[in-house]
């Protein structure tokens, strides 16, 4: 069994890549802070039965992120600020987002030596 991290586990892309992961056997953590993601998707997951286990946290806040990274073997980054119009009208924020918050994940997935 592989252990999983899914980013952006409450959004249509992320919780479907979980709802397969869980569905042929793996451990997955979802993490997603809920800004533009569905907690009935979180629901969802939880209902399937699978070993799931839910963070909820911004990919931007170091510990959280070192949190659900702890004991994963691989990880699947989706978690975004996607919003076209929200980057445009705030550029600053939507870089620690989408840049800040991956050199975070990345961080923390080399300090927990994984592997994928």
């Amino acid at each position: 069994m592989t252990v999983w991290l899914v980013t952006g586990a409450a959004g249509f892309i992320g919780s479907n890549l979980a709802q397969k992961l869980l569905e042929r056997g793996d451990e997955v953590v979802g993490l997603d802070n809920l800004s533009t993601g569905r907690r009935a998707n979180v629901t969802r997951l939880s209902d399937l039965g699978g070993p799931f286990r839910f963070v909820e946290g911004d990919i931007r806040d170091s510990d959280i992120v070192r949190n659900a990274i702890e004991g994963v073997d691989c990880v699947a980054h989706l978690a975004a600020q996607v919003s076209v119009q929200k980057s445009i009208d705030d550029p600053v924020d939507n870089d620690a987002i989408n840049v800040g918050g991956f050199v975070s994940l990345l961080d923390a997935a080399i300090k927990a030596g994984i592997p994928k």
